[in-house]
């Protein structure tokens, strides 16, 4: 019989924010804000380690608390240029030293509270049984991408795509957008690729109040509006 996939769930939360300080670990919904993603992947059912990657005391000790375990981050790895691909190869190089290997990686974004449940289940299916190297959830975009405008030095507007911007609505094919949120990928494929944006990638399409990641006061806004009427179903 065959062993069972090793699933990883990794959730990269550095500590010096600069939008919105401390937001990782922001009271939302009565507990801190990573704990939200922490719960997620418990309550998956999925992983056999949940990890947060975080060079900061207080996300960790919060982490270990909500019953993850802490990886220290290193210094290099925590300033606002590291994009987390880095970090999650750096993370998946030091298990591999280790000699510890996984098959699966679930990357989980501390700053999305209001993902479902489910929708960790369908991104990390879509690779496991459905056969995908990566899978994310997207949402639509609220307005249409193809009416882009970029604004030159002197103050003159250009549309970023005349031949599609001229088009009627009803010949643009419909397209949708990373929400920042949940993702997965077979973890070979992610170190040969080294980002999640690889070939053999299927998307789970979620709905805007699902997607909402947090960076800024407005998108805490808009999050509590979402959860106080989430909560009211």
């Amino acid at each position: 019989m065959a062993e069972a996939p090793k699933r990883l769930a990794l959730i990269p939360a550095r500590g010096g924010s600069k939008r919105l300080p401390g937001k990782n670990v922001r009271a939302f919904g009565g507990r801190p804000m990573i704990v939200w993603s922490i719960e997620h992947a418990f309550q998956s059912g999925l992983f056999d380690a949940i990890v947060v990657s975080s060079e900061d005391e207080g996300i960790g000790r919060t982490a270990e608390q909500a019953g993850a375990k802490w990886a220290r981050r290193p210094s290099k790895l925590a300033t606002d240029r590291v994009e987390v691909d880095a970090v999650c190869l750096d993370y998946l190089k030091r298990e591999a030293e280790a000699g510890r290997d996984w098959d699966i990686l679930s990357i989980l974004y501390a700053t999305a509270p209001l993902r479902a449940v489910d929708d960790i289940v369908q991104v990390v299916g879509a690779v496991e049984g459905g056969g995908a190297d990566f899978a994310m959830t997207v949402t639509r975009y609220p307005y249409s991408p193809f009416g882009a405008l970029e604004v030159d030095e002197e103050g003159n507007a250009h549309l970023l795509w005349p031949d599609l911007a001229l088009r009627s609505r009803q010949d643009l094919p419909t397209v949708r957008t990373d929400v920042g949120s949940t993702y997965a990928a077979r973890v070979q494929a992610y170190l040969e690729v080294g980002n999640l944006y690889g070939p053999n990638l299927k998307v789970v399409e979620v709905p805007a109040e699902r997607g909402v990641d947090i960076d800024t006061a407005d998108d805490v806004a808009l999050a509590e509006f979402y959860l106080a009427r989430m909560g009211a179903r």
